[in-house]
């Protein structure tokens, strides 16, 4: 599961052990059962756009940027005291 709350990026899983061994050596971080890994994102993303794809081993998560809100410039009127 992929999910993101504000600008952390959490995804979950659970990974089952092989049948056999391979003849290559593969480093994992999680060998098996069940794992959690959280990210702060940087900048905030387009939660419409976002994708993500499991292929040959490897998730693939897109997060696109959201577009930089307009900034707001508030002029500061000058107040004479007298």
């Amino acid at each position: 599961d992929v999910t993101l709350a504000d600008r952390r990026l959490t995804i979950t899983g659970s990974r089952t052990a092989p049948m056999r061994p391979k003849g290559a050596y593969h480093q994992l971080e999680v060998r098996q059962g069940e794992f959690r890994t959280d990210v702060t994102l940087p900048w905030a993303a387009n939660e419409e756009r976002i994708e993500a794809s499991y292929e040959d081993g490897f998730l693939i998560v897109e997060l696109p940027r959201s577009t930089p809100e307009q900034i707001r410039v508030v002029p500061v009127t000058k107040i004479a005291l007298d």
